[in-house]
């Protein structure tokens, strides 16, 4: 019977954490057909649509954390934190992205570039810093911390044990940047899970560490600077 509740527990979560993600995904671009006629939305230039759907987007992470709101306080965001582990997660971020870059020209591809078509100020104002704060509010100050209390199952990678909610925060992250890939067609598939999965998964750890949403935050946009800086 105790295992019958542990595993109903967390099949529960897994359906909801799932569903949180492919509204985070899906949802904005609902939200902007049901409300913008389609003329509106192709006249739109390209900043403009950013704005429409960051906005939506962050109305939809508000609205989530409304949903879960039993499971957030203001410390699932706000630990104190020490300048190391920003210097730590900004030095690995570069790290990360530099060990996949030379991956992929091993294989003469790059992993992918999706700032190539973008000008300066939408690069920095949705990339560097828009796209950092959705998305870390999204997958890991509500779909993490929603999945918290299965902190308790773990799963041995080399010599690191990463829990359930790391890992499928890191899972559903790099799922919903598929996109990249059909979009950009840098690096195949398998180059782009591997580098959203990898990306996902040091920013889900280190938010379950330190357990201040500023640090993924940070984690994310050095993660995006340097796919500009290498492409």
């Amino acid at each position: 019977m105790k295992y019958s509740k542990q595993i109903l527990d967390i099949t529960i979560k897994f359906i909801v954490a799932i569903s949180m993600a492919f509204i985070f995904y899906f949802g904005p671009v609902w939200v902007a057909r049901l409300f913008f006629s389609r003329e509106f939305r192709q006249s739109c230039d390209v900043f403009t649509r950013n704005i429409i759907l960051g906005s939506i987007s962050i109305l939809l992470v508000l609205m989530m954390m409304v949903i879960i709101r039993k499971n957030l306080t203001m410390q699932n965001f706000f630990q104190k934190i020490e300048l190391k582990s920003i210097f730590l997660i900004m030095l690995y971020g570069f790290t990360l992205k530099g060990i996949l870059v030379s991956i992929g020209q091993l294989y003469e591809r790059s992993v992918y570039s999706p700032y190539a078509d973008l000008s300066f100020s939408n690069m920095i104002i949705f990339g560097l810093v828009v796209a950092p704060i959705i998305e870390e509010l999204a997958f890991r100050g509500v779909i993490q911390t929603y999945l918290r209390s299965l902190s308790i199952y773990r799963v041995r990678i080399f010599w690191i044990y990463l829990s359930f909610p790391v890992l499928l925060s890191a899972i559903l992250f790099s799922l919903i940047h598929v996109n990249l890939y059909t979009q950009y067609r840098a690096g195949g598939l398998f180059g782009t899970l591997l580098y959203t999965f990898m990306g996902g998964l040091y920013l889900s750890y280190y938010f379950e560490k330190t357990r201040n949403i500023f640090v993924p935050i940070v984690g994310h946009f050095t993660l995006n600077l340097s796919a500009v800086i290498w492409g």
